[in-house]
């Protein structure tokens, strides 16, 4: 059984809301439109739920549309940077965001928490934070696969990650009581410092490193064609530099490493694009970071804007499961299972609008019925 449902566009946090507003069910599912899921997301999400002390669970999300360079480079980063920091931050209990594209939330935290709030541009963050601060934990579950649409442009890239950046900073800055908190725990004390740290002055600071590493370069350079005598004084000093670059970039790699390893079912190759990632991608992360810093300082008010979704990573899907017609199946699972309504891709990108007092439609199966996850989709496999 599925229930499609659509509205007029007022916003993503909004379309949520009226989808959460069509279910009673205690589990209710949540994906963006730009993302499919592998045939166990579902079923590897609500099972942590079963710990009463679980608000939500976080899914593992890829990128499916591994087109061109700059597709990789998302790849390589959602492996060697978002997921292994959430793996990180799920031992220490202090996950700041449950990602649109993959996430299982508990209905009535949800509803506790005022639902999904425009206020933020990083709805799924602000969110997280709440129920977190509610004394809820929130787990990282690496089996429940989603592959999403990553831009294929520069211009859609910079556009998300902007939104990302300056939304995450938002939703920092909305939650800052938790600063050095001790009853928020490794929230307050690593995940809130490591968002200052790491998504607003490391990438302040890396443009001033590189011009250092640069100019040192071109100083050694400059040295040994006007100055042959000082020969060995400019070699020692090239090699200086050198070396600590060779370190830095060995620390990424072996970092990398890790995250691949964790990464059971990924493709290594990935990372013989990890050190050029460093020469183009990065310097785009830190005209993103730049960008969302002086716009926040300025107190601009910033929209989601619109972005076209390609389905480009459809054929990754149908290429991991052996069941034809997976995207069907799919949605009726995630009807039996948790009662959320399939909505059209339309409402999960924002086209519709509702409140958490809207009555939900009526749901005629069992408990009992939709807490099952493999039967229903064992039957519809035949």
């Amino acid at each position: 059984m599925s229930v499609i449902v659509s509205q007029a566009n007022a916003g993503k946090p909004a379309a949520l809301n009226f989808g959460f507003a069509q279910t009673t069910a205690d589990i209710v599912v949540a994906l963006d439109a730009d993302t499919v899921l592998t045939r166990d997301t579902v079923s590897e999400l609500v099972r942590h739920f079963k710990d009463p002390r679980v608000g939500a669970v976080a899914g593992n999300t890829k990128v499916g549309n591994r087109i061109n360079l700059l597709t990789r480079w998302q790849a390589l980063e959602y492996i060697t940077s978002q997921n292994l920091d959430r793996r990180a931050f799920a031992v220490l209990n202090c996950i700041t965001v449950v990602p649109g594209a993959v996430g299982a939330w508990r209905r009535e935290l949800v509803e506790s928490a005022g639902g999904f709030r425009h206020d933020t541009l990083a709805e799924d963050a602000d969110l997280t934070l709440a129920i977190r601060k509610l004394g809820k934990r929130i787990v990282y579950e690496e089996e429940a696969i989603a592959l999403t649409e990553a831009p294929d442009t520069v211009r859609g890239f910079i556009g998300q990650r902007y939104r990302w950046m300056y939304g995450t900073m938002q939703a920092a800055w909305k939650h800052r009581d938790v600063l050095f908190r001790r009853r928020y725990g490794a929230l307050g004390f690593v995940a809130l410092p490591n968002v200052v740290i790491f998504q607003v002055l490391f990438p302040l600071i890396s443009p001033i490193m590189d011009l250092l590493l640069i100019g040192s370069l071109g100083s050694a350079a400059f040295s040994y064609s006007h100055h042959p005598e000082e020969e060995e004084y400019s070699a020692d000093n090239l090699w200086r530099v050198l070396f600590y670059y060779a370190l830095f970039v060995s620390v990424d790699y072996l970092a990398a490493i890790l995250a691949f390893a964790l990464e059971r079912k990924e493709s290594w190759g990935l990372l013989i694009w990890l050190f050029w990632q460093r020469f183009f991608y990065r310097q785009l992360m830190y005209y993103v970071a730049i960008k969302s810093t002086i716009t926040s300082l300025k107190g601009v008010l910033v929209g989601w804007g619109r972005r076209s979704v390609k389905r480009a990573c459809r054929w990754r899907l149908d290429r991991r499961l052996a069941m034809p017609g997976e995207r069907t199946v799919i949605t009726v699972l995630l009807s039996l299972a948790v009662r959320i309504p399939a909505c059209t891709p339309e409402s999960f990108a924002g086209q519709g609008a509702c409140s958490l007092n809207s009555p939900p439609h009526p749901w005629p199966f069992s408990r009992e019925g939709r807490t099952e996850i493999r039967e229903p989709l064992a039957r519809l496999s035949h």
